[in-house]
């Protein structure tokens, strides 16, 4: 006799706004009896059915199998072993959460070293979905928030995020935000600098002595 694992092979899709989580049954292999050299070939013993779907499932499923219509060719069941198994099929519904990002604590990706970025707000609200136990032991840092700039000229502009999320969440939305670009250039051609006359002009002119006598 040998154990084999039992393997069961679940199709479809859930309905929208559910996940599927996996497989649970009472049992988790069975013992079958066969010679040395078919057995040598087998170490689980796939269940294929089309009860185990999950077609537009929005809650647990159960499904009773007689695991003797799986068998392979020249085996059985070992005496006294059971042969009735039951699978639930988990199906559950997923969530939302909200986050608070604090636009100047982001990376950016796209700035340009000559223009200066401002944002019309200091932080943003991002919405994640996923299964509730999950987004409760999610980290504000897992998303890997960054501020895409690429090609962003002088104005005013839409924000724009990107995020790196585990595998099972989702960014659902982001709040608006818009970004100012200023080029550095056009704050020097407006600095301080002024011409020699104007420099003249602002001198304080002292009593009783003229420019000529000065000179």
């Amino acid at each position: 006799s040998k154990e084999l694992t039992l393997n069961f092979e679940v199709k479809g899709t859930v309905a929208p706004g559910y996940r599927f989580t996996g497989v649970e049954s009472d049992l988790k292999s069975v013992p079958v009896v066969a010679t040395k050299s078919v057995l040598a070939s087998v170490n689980a013993l796939s269940v294929v059915d089309d009860k185990l779907t999950i077609d537009g499932a929005t809650t647990d499923k159960v499904i009773h199998l007689d695991l003797n219509d799986y068998l392979p060719p020249s085996t059985t069941i070992a005496p006294n072993a059971q042969s009735q198994v039951t699978v639930t099929l988990k199906v559950e519904p997923l969530t939302t959460k909200s986050y608070t990002l604090k636009l100047a604590d982001l990376a950016s990706s796209g700035s340009d070293p000559d223009y200066e970025y401002t944002f019309s707000k200091d932080s943003v609200d991002v919405t994640v979905r996923g299964l509730k136990e999950d987004l409760d032991t999610l980290d504000i840092r897992d998303l890997n928030a960054a501020l895409d700039m690429t090609g962003l000229e002088p104005g005013t502009h839409a924000g724009k995020l990107t995020f790196k999320v585990g595998e099972g969440f989702e960014v659902v939305n982001y709040s608006d935000f818009e970004v100012t670009v200023v080029s550095d250039n056009e704050d020097e051609s407006e600095g301080p600098g002024q011409t020699t006359a104007d420099q003249e002009t602002d001198e304080p002119a002292t009593a009783g002595t003229s420019k000529k006598a000065a000179e």
